[in-house]
């Protein structure tokens, strides 16, 4: 009976042993979790213009949802009034100038969850844009009341970024064990129109740059909420 009991004893320290690494790797990377939003908006700085210039960019989604709570949301940021708005393309984030010489508009939101299951994603495939189309892979934005001037170009930086569900960690790199990313870039050069402009959607950290094309539709229907 002793020796029965010598068995067991060695082999639950042996399962310890070899549990405990596993238990602490996914605890360490589903505790603590969260989603990333930026926006960056370069090649305005010292920009005059004789009226309110507004960009419209794409609002993050977990499959159909919003993936940023409205609280979350500043009112301005470097001189440019922030919001939501209902587009016929669906919901975007409105920056809006409210200077008479432009300053790069630039913002970051992080909200944080105490665990990676508050987040609820397995796969990119999960992450999009709120305009996005999936058959061409590309998101819309939308300019209005911005010249540039010749030889002069605007870029806009979207990420989005979000931790996965535990089941995931053990089967990526260690690098990115358990965070998905969807980027987007728009090179907008000098004779670009007022308009919607589509610019490719990547479904990974980015490793190059992409130059967008662009049309331009009628102005946008929007809604403040």
């Amino acid at each position: 009976m002793q020796k029965k009991w010598i068995i067991l004893t060695i082999l639950l320290v042996l399962l310890a042993v070899l549990v405990a690494p596993l238990i602490f790797t996914l605890y360490v990377n589903i505790s603590d979790a969260g989603i990333y939003y930026d926006v960056s908006i370069t090649g305005l700085e010292n920009r005059t213009v004789s009226e309110p210039v507004t960009i419209f960019v794409p609002v993050p989604l977990i499959y159909d949802t919003s993936a940023l709570p409205e609280e979350k949301l500043p009112s301005t940021t470097n001189g440019w009034n922030v919001s939501f708005v209902e587009t016929e393309h669906g919901q975007m984030l409105s920056l809006t100038s409210t200077e008479p010489v432009l300053r790069n508009p630039d913002l970051s939101i992080w909200q944080y969850f105490s665990s990676a299951f508050d987040v609820q994603v397995t796969r990119a495939s999960q992450l999009h844009f709120s305009t996005e189309n999936s058959s061409s892979q590309t998101a819309l934005i939308y300019l209005s009341g911005l010249m540039i001037p010749e030889n002069g170009r605007v870029v806009i930086d979207i990420s989005f970024q979000t931790s996965s569900k535990y089941e995931d960690l053990l089967m990526q790199p260690n690098d990115m064990r358990g965070i998905y990313s969807l980027s987007a870039i728009a090179s907008i050069p000098s004779d670009t129109e007022s308009g919607w402009i589509a610019i490719p959607i990547e479904e990974s950290p980015r490793k190059t740059s992409y130059i967008c094309s662009h049309r331009t539709p009628p102005h946008p229907s929007t809604t403040r909420r």
